[in-house]
Order: C-alpha cells, then sequence, then structure tokens
C-alpha cells in the first residue's frame, strides 16, 4: 500500500503522553507538534508494559511481554519469533539501531535484524546519529532511535534547565535515589510547591527530549527524505508523579505509565489519512501495522497486536481487550 518508504521509529524512553503539547500537555513540544501536524495522532496508545525491556521487545515483536518470555534483563527472546528489523531487513531496508539506552546491550537477541547498531556507552543523552549513520544507503532506511530522555535523572542541559522551574525555594531533589524509595505505603511528605517542582523538572527534560527529535527531523529535512518518510514517534512507557503514591515508573500499571504518545507522520502520498484517532491502540499494533501497509513477508498471523490501517483507512475497529504486565526489574 505505501511501498518502501524510510521508516524512522523515534522512542522516547519514560515519555507520559499528557507531557506533551498534541496530548494536551501544558507546554508546546514543537518537534512533536510538527509531526502531529503531518501525521496522525492516537491520542489513547497504551504501552504492553510499565518499564523498556517489556515494553520495547513487545513493540519490536507485536506480542506481549508474557507470551515472550521475557520478565528481567537478559531473558532472551525466542529464536523462532521475528523481530520487526529481521522483517524489515528480509523487505530490502538498511536496518539501523541508534540508542543511548544501554537496553540493547543485555542480550544479542534484542538487536536481530539491525545491520548496523550503536548503543551508546554511560548515561549519554546528548549524541544523536549523523546523517550518515542514519541514511547511509541508497536503499530505505528502517532506524529505531531510541532517545534517553526524559527518563530520570531529570537533569536536561541549558537553556531548558530552570525553564519552568526558576523560581522554586525549596530543598526538593530529582536524583533517583531520592525518587525511587517514594511507595505507596508511606510516601514521604511533600508540600505542592515540591510536587510541582519534580513535575517541572520533567517537563524541562521532555522539553529537552522535543528538541532532540528536532534534531533527527533535521537529518530527514536536510537529505530531502522527509516528505516521504513514514516517522513514528512513541515511548516505550510514561512516568508517575504520585497519582498512586510512586515516582517513576516500573511497579505499578496505572494510566500515567501506560499512556504513550504516539504519532505517524505517513509518506507524503497518505496525506488523506486521518489527523486524529481516539479509539484506543496499544504499542503492539506497530509490528503488525508496518508488516500491513509495507506488505512485510514472514510475520505468520501470531500477533497480538493489530494493524492500525484499517482503522485509519476509516474502517470501525472492532472491541478489544488491552493488557499490560510488569515482572522483573525496572
Amino acid at each position: 500500500l505505501l511501498g518502501q518508504p524510510d521508516v524512522i521509529v523515534i522512542m522516547l524512553d519514560a515519555a507520559r503522553a499528557d507531557a506533551f503539547s498534541p496530548f494536551g500537555g501544558p507546554h508546546e513540544t514543537p518537534a512533536v507538534a510538527r509531526l502531529a501536524a503531518d501525521g496522525t495522532v492516537f491520542r489513547e496508545a497504551r504501552a504492553g508494559s510499565s518499564w523498556t525491556l517489556q515494553s520495547g521487545t513487545s513493540m519490536l515483536t507485536g506480542l506481549y511481554a508474557d507470551t515472550l518470555g521475557v520478565a528481567a534483563w537478559r531473558d532472551r527472546l525466542p529464536d523462532e519469533i521475528p523481530l520487526l528489523p529481521e522483517l524489515m531487513e528480509s523487505a530490502g531496508y538498511d536496518t539501523v539501531l541508534f540508542s543511548q539506552h544501554p537496553f540493547y546491550r543485555y542480550d544479542d537477541s534484542y538487536r536481530r535484524g539491525f545491520q548496523r547498531v550503536r548503543v551508546l556507552k554511560g548515561d549519554d543523552a546528548t549524541t544523536l546519529p549523523s546523517a550518515r549513520e542514519l541514511l547511509a544507503s541508497p536503499r530505505p532506511t528502517f532506524a529505531l532511535v531510541h532517545l534517553l530522555p526524559p527518563h530520570i535523572p531529570y537533569t536536561p542541559p541549558q537553556p531548558f534547565r530552570g525553564r519552568y522551574t526558576s523560581t522554586y525555594a525549596g530543598e526538593m531533589t530529582v536524583e533517583p535515589e531520592r525518587l525511587r524509595p517514594f511507595n505507596p505505603d508511606s510516601p514521604e511528605s511533600l508540600s505542592e510547591a515540591d510536587l510541582r517542582y519534580v513535575r517541572d523538572r520533567y517537563l524541562e527534560n521532555v522539553a529537552y527530549a522535543d528538541s532532540l527529535v528536532a534534531r533527527v527531523l533535521g537529518i530527514l529535512d536536510r537529505q530531502g527524505r522527509y516528505d516521504e518518510a513514514l516517522v513514528v514517534l512513541t515511548a516505550d512507557h510514561g512516568e508517575a508523579f504520585l497519582e498512586h503514591g510512586r515516582f517513576v515508573h516500573s511497579l505499578d500499571l496505572y494510566r500515567e505509565v501506560l499512556h504513550v504518545p504516539l504519532v505517524v507522520k505517513w509518506p507524503g502520498s497518505s496525506a488523506s489519512f486521518p489527523r486524529v484517532v481516539d479509539v484506543p491502540v496499544s504499542l503492539l499494533d506497530l509490528a503488525p501495522t508496518l508488516v500491513d501497509a509495507l506488505a512485510l513477508r514472514g510475520a505468520g498471523d501470531g500477533f497480538q497486536g493489530r494493524s492500525l490501517l484499517p482503522l485509519v483507512l476509516g474502517e470501525t475497529a472492532p472491541p478489544r481487550t488491552f493488557y499490560a504486565v510488569t515482572r522483573g526489574e525496572g
């Protein structure tokens, strides 16, 4: 249906949907807003888990983490289950993985199908792929670009640091060792100003993440490949701010950690696709959607996600039940 466009999947880490302006966020996020203006906003997208390993592997396979048997770092993906990059490689794509997150180092099964891999060391949240890394081949590119912000620690560089928190005069800090110990049984007493400070520091990191997205889109612009590319913007999971007694993510399955942004900028020839979809969808739908839209072979019919293509083509979505799991260490 869509031919063989470049496919660029930008996955932000720990990015809750309502932090971004197309999803009702309190501050403008221009890069995500640009994609939303050029594509389809799925307002009710849900992750399959509240932490990276289980959600990320589900997105790349269209299967729930329990089906895959992954519940802890270094749990190996079953060899017989094809990953999305393997299907793209078989279809003739140049497959690229660029990650600021170390997740893909933990087991080589997470990297199957990627012909070129660069996983940054440490907590480098500033380095981005070059145009040569991202678009090195005359063949169409499939790239997964996994960016660490807005994940903790909420320490974006200038000019983002202090953008929303410059008037705070309290003593609250946002280091992981400060936020993770909070639990629903004995939360520490925080003032509303303290809690607002934590949220605003996160939003500063969201603004930084948005600027990184803009830089990735700029690569496509400069190479003249943005208009006809299929660009997906999403997140592996969200982030909590004491809505249910906890900060950060991984231990619960509430809306704040499962509701993620999902924007699909279709190739230019698909301008008739809807701008907004309110029907609930899942990150498990990404793999079957690309299989359907790009007519990829070798996938079989065993997805637990569904293709979103009928939905954007105007068909009525049948009822469905959504699941999410959180097991292991997040």
